[in-house]
């Protein structure tokens, strides 16, 4: 994907992600990807946005989708209650989210998070507090890619 999704919701803030160096894209859709993780009640790996755990999280996503869309089927034959169908939701969005952010698709991540909670003002500061970030140093002084290398 390539951010279209988040140019027609919120165009401003693809704008900004689309100036933003690829370290700081990559702390943004991380830090998005961990707050709708903890918004939806995600957990484990379904909810990391490590580049490793991209498979865990892609068929967690998947499984999601599949529950929700389930459930949705349910409560449109009034059989089962509309707000299981509403949290499943919010939690095949985070996984997807913390998918998007695996891949480095920070934009994709955003509009994933922004449908997790009625809240884009929180997803904006996330964003702008990332774009703002010194990157971490890890051993030795170096910046910290976030990979293990031994």
């Amino acid at each position: 994907m390539d951010g279209r999704r988040l140019a027609r919701v919120d165009p401003d803030l693809s704008a900004i992600l689309d100036a933003a160096t690829a370290e700081q894209r990559r702390r943004a859709g991380a830090a998005v990807a961990r707050w709708a993780a903890e918004r939806a009640g995600l957990g484990g790996a379904a909810a990391d946005p490590a580049p490793v755990a991209a498979a865990a999280t892609g068929r967690r996503a998947a499984d999601l989708d599949d529950e929700y869309f389930e459930l949705q089927r349910l409560v449109d034959a009034d059989r089962a209650p509309g707000a299981a169908a509403l949290e499943v939701f919010a939690r095949a969005r985070a996984a997807s989210a913390a998918e998007f952010a695996a891949a480095g698709e920070a934009a994709e991540a955003v509009y994933e998070a922004l449908a997790v909670a009625d809240d884009p003002a929180a997803v904006r500061r996330l964003v702008a507090s990332a774009l703002a970030a010194e990157p971490a140093a890890g051993p030795g002084g170096a910046p910290d890619t976030g990979r293990d290398i031994g």
